[in-house]
């Protein structure tokens, strides 16, 4: 019968019914007028509890093509203490599918080619996360994507979840190369170059783009281009005459405008007309004005230009770059090249000020003093705002209490959202960040244990990032105070939490528990800071952990997906650092496994480069590994050398594979200096990079890792 508030409870015990079967419950209920309604609720019970399973984004997620996005699992075994069937394993497996729903018939079919099932299989290369590139689905869908959780040794007891992405569409973006301002001269082929704009969506099904010129004196529309034959093609071509009614000495406003479909877009540049026909040109040659630049430190943006004098007799050029329109001190510093340097300029963005349009010019004087310009626009992002970081409780043991990361109320512009988000923890307030994850979260909580820190004081970091990947960091002190544990207990509560984030295939959960019992083990040395002389049976017992912690690191390498992840590269560089941080703990294998996977990693780093935490977590391992036994003499195996001079070659050009020409990056530790150079015949993308000979400290360092790092590059 009905309680009061008309509810209606069915009681059952644990054996009421039996597991392996479907059961369906239906109600009716009869009103005063003999009415009568039904409802049914469908239960099935299982013959052993399932994984828990659940995406950390919305149910249904708005994005756009251009994005890049992770869909995050939370995923959790069951208790598996009150069952008495036998299961052979309680390794869990991953199934994810994906499909595109058929706006015809309102159903979700066949996702291909875009998501066909071996694309997919590369996307959830890490299975507890699907990296999807930007670019990888089509705007205008919507698609649902299913992941199904279950013991990996037959699948029969498992679990589902499922999430949707719907793909919005984007404005086109209209591009004219060459600046915001320009300067030709009456008489000269001109070709304004509109051929840079596009369509992010490509909706290709909407037609061809559509071009329109138009141009404008003092801001009235005039007839100067209505018998060109370029006005509706992307480069506009014409001739400046005096005849044909141009006014040398005035500067034109010409706006191209785009359509495809419904869509369009428009933009503009200023062109002086100068009656000058033997000026100098300075020319804007690459620039990409149209995408937001993140105030980030340490990052650049560059202008590609070139200059040149149509008078064989004016010698050419003296050459200038200057902030337009702003004499901020705020500005200092712009410019990270001399201002008469040769192209590219580069623009310091770690010194531009968050969501602020900045005008770059370049002017060129020839030998008798004629002059032209160009001006490029360059708009900056600005980070996520207003937010708060706290991490609970304030105060706990090592890898023993779970900290509580909360990032909340955290806001950015409209266009800017999604927001993410990841989480690690400094040594100290300045210290290395050791990063807890493998990939941004859509997840602004996120629970996990703390390392060991020799003064008990831990920095906690969290990163929030927009779309545009700007991102603001905030930190929380907390306090972890030293689990006292023997090496033997140690070893057994390692053995038991490793095997459980095993069992699910969190590489990234993996990870962060090897860097933390680790620190418990304390692999850099006492807590106190001072060696202390340990016996053979002690060194044995903490050589075998450090297998056995090398064995899971090299596990969850391999689930965590370096390869399309700059967070999971990090956080595997900084697990190595950690556990190879005491060389005489390292076995055989465990070197060689060090050194393979250090390899492998930052090989695959090189060619978008890692950031300098990651690159000094690199260098750490590098220089544990020449301490350790099989570098430590003079007979090093000549294989072994050539690994390690190939993974030296590697952190070199992975350092510098963002840099330009004559930016170099350091990186230091006890075994080891090393520094890379992009050099100027380089290009961005290239290997011309040079590493010179290093300090005093680098006697075991074979030398053929700097002739490896440095050969084949360019003089200059």
């Amino acid at each position: 019968a009905a309680d009061t508030a008309g509810a209606v409870l069915v009681d059952l015990a644990y054996d009421d019914l039996l597991a392996g079967r479907r059961y369906v419950f239906l109600v009716a209920a009869k009103n005063f007028l003999g009415e009568t309604t039904t409802a049914y609720h469908r239960l099935d019970k299982l013959a052993a509890p399932s994984p828990k399973v659940q995406f950390q984004n919305a149910a249904t997620t708005t994005m756009v093509r251009s994005d890049r996005k992770s869909l995050k699992l939370d995923v959790a075994l069951p208790s598996l203490a009150c069952i008495d069937s036998n299961m052979s394993a309680s390794a869990l497996g991953y199934v994810w599918r994906a499909a595109r729903l058929d706006v015809a018939t309102g159903l979700y079919g066949d996702a291909s080619p875009e998501l066909d099932q071996a694309t997919l299989d590369a996307y959830t290369e890490n299975s507890v996360a699907a990296r999807l590139p930007a670019d990888a689905l089509r705007a205008g869908c919507t698609y649902q994507f299913t992941v199904t959780v279950g013991f990996a040794d037959s699948m029969g007891t498992n679990s589902s979840a499922t999430t949707y992405l719907a793909v919005g569409s984007q404005d086109l973006v209209a591009s004219i190369a060459g600046g915001v301002e320009q300067s030709v001269a009456i008489g000269d082929g001109v070709e304004l170059d509109g051929s840079d704009s596009y369509d992010p969506d490509e909706s290709d099904d909407e037609g061809d783009i559509l071009y329109a010129w138009t141009v404008a004196l003092d801001g009235v529309d005039v007839p100067l281009l209505a018998d060109e034959p370029t006005t509706g093609e992307a480069i506009l071509a014409f001739v400046p005459e005096t005849a044909t009614g141009w006014a040398g000495g005035s500067t034109y406003e010409f706006t191209l405008t785009i359509v495809r479909g419904a869509r369009a877009a428009s933009t503009s540049v200023s062109v002086m007309v100068s009656s000058d026909r033997f000026m100098p040109r300075a020319t804007i040659t690459d620039f990409d004005a149209t995408q937001k630049y993140n105030p980030t430190a340490d990052t650049y943006a560059a202008i590609y230009f070139e200059f040149s004098s149509p008078d064989p007799d004016r010698a050419c050029c003296d050459t200038a770059w200057s902030v337009v329109g702003d004499e901020s001190e705020d500005d200092a510093g712009l410019l990270a090249k001399d201002s008469d340097a040769a192209s590219p300029m580069l623009i310091n963005l770690g010194n531009t000020r968050a969501n602020t349009v900045y005008k770059l010019k370049l002017e060129a004087v020839d030998s008798i003093g004629s002059s032209s310009s160009a001006v490029v626009s360059l708009t900056t992002n600005g980070p996520p705002t207003s937010g708060i970081f706290v991490v609970s409780p304030a105060k706990g043991s090592a890898l023993t209490t779970d900290f509580q990361f909360a990032l909340a109320h955290w806001s950015d512009d409209a266009d800017d959202y999604p927001l993410t988000y990841t989480y690690g923890y400094r040594f100290s307030a300045t210290g290395e960040l050791t990063p807890l994850v493998a990939d941004q979260y859509a997840s602004a909580w996120f629970v996990t244990t703390l390392p060991q820190a020799k003064d008990v004081n831990l920095t906690c970091v969290g990163r929030v990032f927009d779309r545009y990947l700007s991102y603001a960091e905030v930190s929380f002190p907390v306090t972890v105070v030293e689990l006292q544990i023997s090496t033997e207990d140690l070893t057994s509560l390692s053995g038991d939490l490793l095997s459980t984030a095993s069992d699910t295939g969190n590489g990234e959960q993996t990870l962060g528990l090897v860097a933390n019992i680790a620190s418990v083990l304390d692999l850099s040395g006492t807590s106190d800071g001072n060696a202390t002389e340990r016996s053979a049976e002690d060194l044995a017992a903490q050589t075998a952990l450090v297998d056995n912690l090398m064995a899971a690191t090299l596990d969850a390498a391999s689930l965590v997906g370096t390869g399309s992840s700059t967070e999971a590269t990090s956080q595997v560089l900084s697990t190595m650092s950690t556990i190879t941080g005491d060389p005489a703990s390292l076995s055989s294998d465990s070197q060689t496994g060090a050194l393979g996977l250090l390899g492998n990693v930052v090989g695959g780093a090189s060619e978008n480069g890692i950031d300098p935490d990651a690159a000094a977590s690199t260098a750490s391992t590098v220089s544990s590994l020449l301490d350790a036994s099989l570098f430590a003499t003079n007979e090093t195996d000549t294989g072994l050398g050539g690994q390690m001079a190939g993974t030296v070659g590697s952190l070199a050009g992975a350092m510098i594979a963002k840099a330009y020409g004559g930016q170099s990056q350091s990186v230091s530790s006890a075994n080891m200096e090393l520094t890379a150079t992009r050099t100027d015949c380089g290009t961005r993308g290239d290997g011309a990079f040079g590493v010179p000979s290093g300090g005093p400290g680098v006697s075991s360092m074979p030398e053929a890792a700097f002739a490896a790092a440095g050969g084949g590059t360019c003089d200059a």
